[in-house]
């Protein structure tokens, strides 16, 4: 198990250092005089309709990375470099591109075996595919029944949870990845940005809140991952009828209902994300 704390958010002063603007740079070298060579060596910064007026010497085009300054380098490939090193690992979708699913549903044990039932399915499935299990990071209830099947079918798992949490919810030393980070906005930030898709198992207030969280998020633009309840039991009927509810008194745009799929089982939201 890799355990470790929450990968920050770029640098504010990676994102504070300037970038120079986009000139044509050209370098002009005269001989060397007695003082030295690089004595009499100056570099010109100018625009492309200003080149002619140097072609009597000897020119050369620089490269814009080569004249850049040393903090703008930096910010540059940090830009590159940093959404690499963010990006969760997983399995292969169709497209060959990583596949992780971030899974939200109940960490209380004390519910029908049904349900249970439901989320070792789940994981079993998700590990069986190739992709890799994130979620919650807890080893109690539905969290933990799905998190144990996925690595007994060796699947990779990634564990997010709040230091707070750790022992209340005891975390999962079986993860492949444990993050631990110090809040619970920090946990849902990373459930959403190590993913591709969102699976919503039954659960509670938390569950429910993760959920419509992410959905807002579908709604206003801000990520186009696709987003599953699996109706175990018909357990989201009742929420499906205030969505509809609200969606008639004009509270609730009816686009909404595109942007989410209800799986009545297991299967049904795996076929989705194939």
């Amino acid at each position: 198990m890799r355990l470790r704390t929450a990968r920050p958010r770029m640098p504010a002063w990676l994102a504070e250092i300037p970038v120079p603007q986009t000139k044509q740079l050209l370098t002009t070298e005269s001989k060397p005089s007695r003082r030295g060579k690089n004595h009499n060596r100056r570099t010109i910064a100018t625009h492309m309709r200003r080149a002619p007026n140097h072609r009597k010497k000897n020119v050369r085009p620089v490269t814009f990375y080569a004249a850049m300054t040393s903090a703008s380098r930096i910010r540059v490939l940090g830009f590159i470099i940093y959404p690499i090193l963010t990006r969760g690992g997983g399995g292969r979708n169709r497209g060959g591109m990583s596949r992780c699913v971030t899974v939200f549903c109940a960490s209380s044990a004390d519910v029908p075996a049904i349900y249970v039932e439901a989320a070792k399915e789940l994981g079993t499935a998700i590990a069986r595919q190739g992709w890799t299990l994130v979620y919650g990071g807890g080893s109690f209830g539905l969290m933990g029944a799905t998190a144990h099947a996925a690595h007994a079918a060796g699947g990779s798992v990634i564990g997010i949870i709040p230091q707070r949490l750790v022992e209340e919810e005891k975390a999962n030393e079986h993860c492949n990845e444990l993050i631990v980070v110090d809040d619970m906005r920090q946990r849902k930030a990373l459930l959403d940005s190590r993913c591709d898709a969102f699976i919503t198992l039954p659960g509670g207030i938390g569950t429910l809140e993760e959920f419509f969280e992410m959905l807002v998020g579908r709604y206003l633009g801000f990520h186009e991952k696709p987003m599953i309840l699996v109706n175990v039991n018909q357990f989201f009927d009742p929420l499906i009828e205030l969505i509809e509810h609200g969606i008639e008194q004009n509270f609730i745009r009816p686009r909404t209902r595109e942007l989410m799929f209800i799986a009545e089982n297991v299967p049904a939201a795996i076929a989705h994300l194939r």
